[in-house]
């Protein structure tokens, strides 16, 4: 979860960094063998901190699972 964004953009910025940093560090299985580490990631937005967070949550598996669909290793913003 991310608080204190001020909008879309930031938290665009922030997972783009994370995945930048992911893909830069590779994990090493073995003396010999190193593995590059990918993830997906969904993301949901609330403008009024009154939202309810059982159902951001689920708009962000929405999101989650989109992704998973499509191009894995990457992120989406919920749609609705």
């Amino acid at each position: 979860m991310i608080f204190d964004c001020d909008g879309r953009e930031q938290i665009i910025g922030l997972l783009d960094l994370f995945y930048q940093e992911l893909g830069r560090n590779a994990v090493v299985l073995s003396d010999t063998q190193t593995k590059v580490i990918s993830a997906s990631c969904g993301f949901a937005l609330a403008d009024d901190i009154h939202n309810n967070i059982a159902e951001l949550l689920r708009c962000a598996d929405e999101a989650l699972y989109e992704v998973k669909r499509g191009i894995k290793g990457t992120y989406g913003e919920y749609q609705n």
